[in-house]
């Protein structure tokens, strides 16, 4: 007996829409090397966030101008001041001085996107790549975008999420980085009602804008 055919068109769910969202977003990752700036979150002990970060800028080919380290908040157990002097140390072995930018302290997402976009502004940074664990990429995505709409500021955004494997222990959490996703969608869906990260609407008219830009038309020209 042939199962019944499923239907392909059904009514959305909050989870479809989050996975929607993700996966709407991640094709970008390709133009990760080809932009202005690379923007890391840190946070929750998660050093190779910036690491994996400070590679890429450390790279003799690389042609990213600026380097922003957004801050932590100091309550965590394990938080390190992110100045020019440490980031030069282990584990972060920061070589290219110039144009790297940090910003110390702060509390949480919304206080490191509005430093960004300060920082961005000053430097007429037109396109970025946010770099932070995969878990969390989603949520700092939309309120870094958030922040920029509220700021009417058309900035392209390239998600690199950290390769981390999935049952990689967070340090301040001491879980697994899956154990963390349900807390990020809970965070996503009250931060919405708060007016400090994008929603679906918004999320879609901005790639409307950011897939009309040379940055991505000139890749998409010479695929056709």
């Amino acid at each position: 007996m042939e199962a019944t055919p499923q239907s392909r068109i059904i009514e959305a769910t909050p989870a479809s829409t989050f996975v929607a969202m993700l996966a709407y977003i991640m094709p970008l990752s390709r133009f990760a090397s080809k932009v202005d700036a690379l923007v890391v979150f840190p946070g929750l002990g998660e050093w190779r966030r910036e690491s994996d970060a400070i590679k890429e800028w450390n790279k003799e080919n690389c042609t990213v101008k600026h380097l922003l380290i957004a801050g932590q908040n100091p309550n965590e157990k394990n938080s390190v001041i992110r100045n020019l002097e440490n980031l030069q140390k282990e584990p972060f072995n920061l070589l290219r001085i110039g144009g790297v930018f940090s910003q110390g302290d702060a509390k949480n997402t919304p206080e490191q996107t509005k430093w960004v976009a300060r920082i961005v502004a000053e430097g007429k940074i037109i396109s970025l790549t946010l770099c932070v664990s995969p878990y969390h990429m989603l949520r700092a995505y939309l309120t870094l975008l958030k922040t920029f709409i509220k700021r009417g500021m058309n900035v392209i955004i390239i998600p690199s999420p950290t390769p981390l494997p999935p049952d990689y222990i967070v340090p301040e959490t001491k879980k697994k980085q899956t154990d963390m996703v349900p807390g990020e969608l809970k965070r996503i869906t009250e931060y919405q009602e708060k007016g400090d990260v994008a929603t679906m609407e918004e999320l879609m008219k901005y790639l409307s804008w950011a897939y009309s830009q040379p940055l991505v038309q000139a890749d998409l020209a010479c695929r056709n």
